[in-house]
């Protein structure tokens, strides 16, 4: 049986899709089948009517919060989560989104086109935008990487002509892509093509969505993939950052979180870097059920 809702606390939670581009060590689906005695895998996903029609023969006011949040990540059913977020807005309900931020590496431009344009119409299939950090077939850091996974060091992808996403957007540390313009730093996250999709994903968001809850994990690219293990590989990291810093000033809250079981000086790392984004910070207590 498909669990689409489930009360936990004072909130409703929405498991809309089962997908996920991250494969997290401390990820309760590594231990469990749900929480609060809820199987959360799902035989099929629900559509949007599907679920208004649930919500709409429930009493709402029950719920202090409804969040988009269950065995996978929310934004690859994003069009739905907006049609459901937009239902619960116009209820004068609050919304809670939990996600791993990826939003321009996972929503591909076909998908805002359709709701920029046909708002009112039932929204179709989520179409996945998996291009690692290319664009037809180039690489938009420094080179084609046939295989990144394995380039090793920034020394060795130099002389092989493969590009290591974590550390090869840098040559004698100055930086190729772009620079910091306050302090001279590398900002490798602000990708335009990405910061492009950003910034239309959170414009539709904002209208449906009251905070965006965003799992940070870790302080930098490298660490991050060794804990998420993204199917991204280190561009999962700039992409996470750069939603955050859009979502901050147009969403209404906005907080990074991180697992207790990083250890203090990861987590001093993170509050940094939350406030430089722009968002609050949330210590989560790691927990297997």
């Amino acid at each position: 049986m498909n669990t689409y809702l489930y009360g936990y606390q004072d909130k409703l939670y929405i498991n809309l899709t089962n997908l996920c581009s991250n494969n997290c060590d401390f990820c309760v689906r590594n231990t469990a089948d749900g929480v609060g005695g809820h199987n959360l895998w799902l035989e099929n996903e629900p559509s949007a009517e599907e679920i208004i029609a649930e919500l709409r023969g429930m009493n709402l006011d029950k719920y202090a919060e409804f969040v988009f949040c269950g065995f996978g990540e929310p934004l690859y059913a994003f069009e739905k989560l907006i049609e459901i977020g937009r239902f619960l807005k116009g209820k004068g309900k609050k919304t809670r989104l939990n996600t791993n931020g990826q939003a321009s590496l996972i929503i591909g431009r076909e998908v805002l086109d359709r709701i920029e344009k046909k708002a009112d119409k039932n929204p179709g299939s989520v179409k996945t935008r998996n291009e690692n950090h290319t664009k037809d077939g180039v690489c938009t850091l420094q080179k084609n990487p046939e295989n990144y996974a394995e380039s090793g060091s920034a020394k060795d992808s130099e002389e092989k002509g493969i590009c290591n996403p974590y550390e090869n957007h840098t040559k004698d540390g100055v930086c190729n892509l772009r620079k910091n313009p306050e302090t001279g730093g590398c900002r490798s996250y602000e990708n335009p093509e990405r910061k492009d999709i950003c910034k239309r994903v959170v414009g539709i968001l904002r209208g449906a969505v009251d905070t965006v809850g965003i799992s940070l994990n870790a302080s930098n690219a490298e660490r991050y993939n060794e804990i998420c293990r993204c199917a991204f590989g280190g561009e999962g990291f700039y992409a996470m950052l750069e939603f955050a810093k859009e979502c901050a000033g147009k969403v209404k809250r906005v907080i990074l979180s991180v697992v207790d079981t990083i250890g203090e000086d990861e987590i001093e790392k993170c509050k940094r870097l939350a406030g430089e984004v722009g968002a609050e910070l949330r210590i989560r207590k790691y927990s297997a059920v």
